[in-house]
């Protein structure tokens, strides 16, 4: 019979201890709870960090698109993953938003290497919706590693951009967590 083993490698980085809201603005914004500063030279090749959120959004009777970006380096930093422009249905009330990233380290440096795949699922009044998180914003998947320098300090990012600035267009993000294997 196998011998379990106990990975001690893996812990936690970052627990979700506020909610953060923003309401519908055409400048890209970052979730202010879902900002995770990874000093220089953290990254390790095999490492991988996986980022789960939760929360809700809300639209107007006139509801506007929402990109979701993560990023690394800050709101104007190298996009890892990618919604594109998503309209939603128009009335949703706290909807629930599930948002999934896994980013593997591939190679470290001022060239680094990273594999990132990404999910978003929100409900729709009817059914969930899922949407791939492509660097592309094609809603697919990448399909190509991402260049990023591991060599200096940078902020891993969750944001958000709305099509308009019509009010009732929401998104919070209420619980979540990043670990490290």
């Amino acid at each position: 019979m196998p011998k379990s083993t106990l990975n001690l490698g893996h812990f936690l980085l970052w627990l979700l201890n506020s909610v953060s809201t923003i309401n519908a603005t055409a400048s890209e914004t970052a979730f202010a709870n879902c900002t995770l500063t990874l000093p220089a030279n953290f990254l390790k090749a095999g490492m991988t960090i996986r980022i789960k959120v939760f929360g809700v959004m809300s639209s107007s009777t006139t509801a506007v698109s929402q990109r979701v970006r993560c990023r690394y380096g800050g709101v104007s930093g190298t996009i890892l993953a990618d919604t594109g422009a998503v309209t939603v249905v128009n009335s949703l009330a706290n909807a629930l938003v599930v948002i999934d990233i896994v980013i593997t380290v591939l190679s470290v440096g001022a060239n680094g290497t990273v594999e990132v795949q990404a999910m978003i699922t929100w409900n729709s009044n009817t059914a969930p919706v899922n949407r791939g998180m492509g660097i592309g914003a094609t809603g697919a998947g990448n399909s190509a590693v991402i260049t990023i320098d591991t060599t200096t300090q940078k902020d891993l990012v969750l944001t958000i951009v709305f099509g308009g600035t019509t009010s009732g267009n929401s998104m919070s993000i209420r619980a979540g967590t990043i670990e490290v294997d």
